[in-house]
């Protein structure tokens, strides 16, 4: 198995030792199977819920947001507004690439989610709904959602986004 960055690995280590302490502490001391259960069925609820954070912050604002929880990046301008899933929308004084350098630096293992469509947005690819090339819109939902999201994207990055999601199905 590769591993992209030493710190997926470490973690990886870490849960392993982790976990073998806990099983070897159960086996010493002899618990009953039921509760032995519970306890696996929480460790494993722990190690699933290890999300990980976008931490963004400017002169008077920090913005600690779950990567699941980002529905899209939008540049107008110099500025960028990040939408989240809830509806909730923050304004940052930096640009789009500055926002792909803090998601590539930030977040190991959900990095490659995000994808640049077009000049003007980050999509959490998680979230598209539907692709409509006639349109030239995108639609992000999910049932978490609180609404849907349409972006009008120009219509050679909607159809790059549409190719390489068709080849990720067919491979």
């Amino acid at each position: 198995m590769k591993f992209r960055n030493k710190t997926c690995f470490s973690r990886i280590l870490w849960l392993n030792t982790y976990f073998t302490k806990q099983v070897h502490w159960f086996t010493k001391n002899t618990l009953p199977p039921a509760i032995l259960f519970k306890y696996f069925a929480y460790l494993c609820t722990k190690l699933i819920s290890m999300e990980e954070y976008l931490i963004i912050s400017n002169a008077n604002f920090l913005l600690r947001v779950a990567s699941e929880q980002i529905a899209y990046v939008c540049s107008e301008g110099s500025y960028c507004n990040l939408r989240l899933t809830n509806g909730d929308e923050y304004t940052f004084s930096f640009n789009l690439v500055v926002f792909e350098k803090k998601i590539v630096e930030q977040l190991d293992q959900t990095a490659h989610f995000f994808a640049r469509v077009g000049r003007n947005y980050i999509i959490n690819s998680q979230h598209i709904f539907s692709i409509n090339l006639n349109t030239s819109e995108l639609v992000l939902y999910n049932e978490r959602f609180c609404e849907k999201f349409t972006l009008h994207v120009s219509k050679e990055p909607l159809k790059q986004l549409k190719a390489l999601l068709d080849n990720s199905i067919k491979s």
